[in-house]
């Protein structure tokens, strides 16, 4: 009983943190392919300051 707890708890973290990962991964894609343009504005605004 208890073990089967310990394992579902593992299975439900790895997910989580998996679901993390590609979350984490399409973020950054989008900020690549839509935002790359505003980034480099704001790093010359920050640079130049």
């Amino acid at each position: 009983m208890i073990y089967a707890f310990i394992r579902a708890v593992e299975r439900a973290t790895i997910l989580s943190i998996n679901l993390l990962d590609v979350i984490k991964i399409y973020r950054v894609r989008y900020i690549n392919e839509k935002h790359i343009v505003s980034l480099a504005g704001i790093f010359i605004k920050t640079g130049t300051q």
